[in-house]
C-alpha cells in the first residue's frame, strides 16, 4: 500500500465509506486522467488574471 492508497482509504473511511481494491483502482484512474490538470491549476498564479464581470454561462467568454 502506497501513500496514495493510504491517503484515500483514510480520508473515505474517516467518513463512513468502506473501500474495497475496485474502489482504488477507479480512483487512481480519475487521478491519472484529471489529476495533472487540477494540480497544474492549483499550482497556478492566478493573482492578475481579473473575473469575467456579469459572468453568463451560456454565452462564449468575452475578450477585454
Amino acid at each position: 500500500m502506497d501513500a496514495f492508497e493510504r491517503f484515500v482509504r483514510a480520508g473515505l473511511e474517516l467518513n463512513g465509506l468502506a473501500v474495497d481494491d475496485v474502489d482504488i483502482a477507479v480512483i487512481r484512474a480519475a487521478d491519472a486522467v484529471y489529476g495533472p490538470g487540477m494540480r497544474a491549476l492549483a499550482a497556478a498564479d492566478l493573482r492578475d488574471v481579473q473575473p469575467e464581470v456579469d459572468l453568463d454561462p451560456a454565452r462564449a467568454p468575452r475578450t477585454p
